[in-house]
């Protein structure tokens, strides 16, 4: 057997029984030829169903490649979790494509006789109060307060902690650098986060060799984590950073 394919042989009775045949995409029977049973044929599609943004904002049942019956229906249920909303579903059904906005909760969309591969993509959307998410103060422990008030009295609104960051319930924590040092050539800059929301920006990092006659320049930037450590080969000069933080796409 040479070439591109698949290839089943059965001579004589004593052979194996061969019970099914599966093909994905195209293919071809050649010589194909059954003594005692009918054979039947179950044409079948891929119906692609992913949350496409806001992994944590809600469940789609089924997700992932589900495969379906030429001509069957299949129901997908789209849920939103606390704090979220349904921003939108686009559905690509027997080469149509739809977007739909439901903004309720519990959506369900059917795939109604499907004769092509299809796919349902969700978007889910954070609800917020003045730009912060209900979900980002829910975790923080400051679900119902005013964003624009300082909660923890160290001298940072909550709406400034949340794009920090920090914990908006503690005095202790807001956006500083907690340790610089240098080893080897390298000069290392340490701070930390508590609350993050990973779809903010990275943090910028600034730098300057001298603070009365020149302004910070941009030196790099650093995706938010925990602890958060950036380090670069340390100029020849003395050297002052700070630390930046913005919810700016």
């Amino acid at each position: 057997y040479n070439g591109g394919g698949s290839y089943f042989a059965l001579a004589n009775e004593s052979a194996s029984e061969l019970n099914s045949i599966v093909i994905r995409g195209n293919g071809d029977f050649d010589d194909f030829a059954v003594s005692t049973n009918t054979p039947v044929f179950h044409i079948k599609y891929v119906i692609t169903a992913a949350i496409a943004a806001g992994a944590t904002g809600g469940t789609l049942d089924p997700e992932g490649r589900i495969l379906v019956d030429d001509g069957s229906n299949q129901v997908f249920t789209v849920t939103a979790a606390n704090f979220w909303t349904i921003e939108k579903v686009v559905v690509v059904e027997n080469g149509v494509t739809t977007t739909n906005m439901p903004g309720t909760s519990p959506y369900t969309n059917t795939f109604t006789s499907v004769t092509n591969d299809g796919s349902i993509s969700v978007y889910f959307l954070a609800s917020t109060t003045n730009g912060v998410p209900l979900w980002w103060m829910n975790d923080a422990g400051i679900a119902g307060s005013d964003p624009d008030l300082d909660f923890d009295g160290d001298g940072f609104t909550s709406s400034q902690e949340y794009t920090s960051s920090t914990d908006p319930n503690n005095p202790n924590s807001y956006l500083r650098i907690s340790r610089t040092w240098q080893e080897n050539g390298t000069n290392y800059v340490q701070w930390e986060s508590a609350f993050i929301d990973t779809a903010l920006p990275p943090f910028d990092i600034m730098s300057s060799t001298d603070l009365v006659n020149s302004a910070f320049s941009p030196a790099g930037v650093l995706v938010r984590g925990a602890t958060n450590t950036w380090s670069e080969t340390a100029p020849t000069a003395e050297t002052f950073y700070k630390v930046s933080a913005t919810n700016a796409p």
